[in-house]
């Protein structure tokens, strides 16, 4: 498994989460915000910051990542949702593993 830094995205702030140390940081959504950010993940040497894309507040993050060389990869907030509502069907939907279907 690649390790990873997701971004929630919102109007004044970025809350990040890197996968493997359990470590959560909060920025501020501005370019001092962004060139921090960018620091603490070439710091984490992580393989990906993934983040949903949110119109407007996503770019700043977006070009500071690019500017320092960072691999991300910008999700579809409509994926990112139906991955979620699937997982918790999937998981939910059977009373034993008996009744789950093989494979």
């Amino acid at each position: 498994m690649e390790d990873t830094i997701g971004i929630d995205i919102s109007k004044d702030t970025l809350d990040a989460y890197w996968l493997s140390s359990r470590e959560h940081r909060q920025f501020c959504d501005d370019k001092a915000g962004a060139k921090a950010l960018a620091f603490w993940a070439r710091k984490t040497e992580v393989s990906r910051v993934i983040f949903e894309a949110t119109g407007i507040y996503h770019r700043c993050i977006e070009t500071g990542l690019a500017q320092h060389g960072i691999s991300f990869a910008r999700v579809n907030p409509r994926q990112a949702r139906r991955f979620c509502e699937g997982e918790r069907f999937g998981r939910h939907r059977f009373k034993t593993n008996r009744e789950r279907p093989a494979g």
